[in-house]
């Protein structure tokens, strides 16, 4: 999924030229530009190719703030979407951030 959504995100910023391009271009060896979307590191990186590993990666997700401590059960994390998939009809928090879509027929 990165490396694809990379190289899109990087053709779109060319196109629409501004500051971004340039600061996600970074210089990785002398002489050589190379232009990073993704947070440099192995991470944990890996292809989720089935529903039980979907699920199990949301789910790890959701657990993190109870592994820090910071709640003692996912539902009560505010940022958790364990709090909306046990209730579908709580209205959203107002604070959390809205996403804007870049706009399709740049991404196809």
């Amino acid at each position: 999924m990165k490396q694809p959504y990379s190289a899109k995100i990087k053709q779109w910023l060319q196109q629409q030229g501004g500051p971004l391009l340039r600061r996600f271009t970074i210089l990785e060896h002398p002489g050589k530009r190379y232009f990073r979307y993704w947070q440099e590191g192995g991470g944990c990186d890996r292809n989720l190719t089935e529903g039980k590993a979907w699920d199990a990666a949301i789910e790890s997700i959701c657990m993190n703030p109870v592994r820090r401590g910071l709640v003692t059960r996912r539902e009560l994390w505010r940022w958790s979407r364990a709090r909306f998939s046990l209730d579908r009809t709580r209205p959203l928090d107002e604070a959390f951030p809205r996403l804007q879509l870049l706009p399709t027929s740049k991404w196809e």
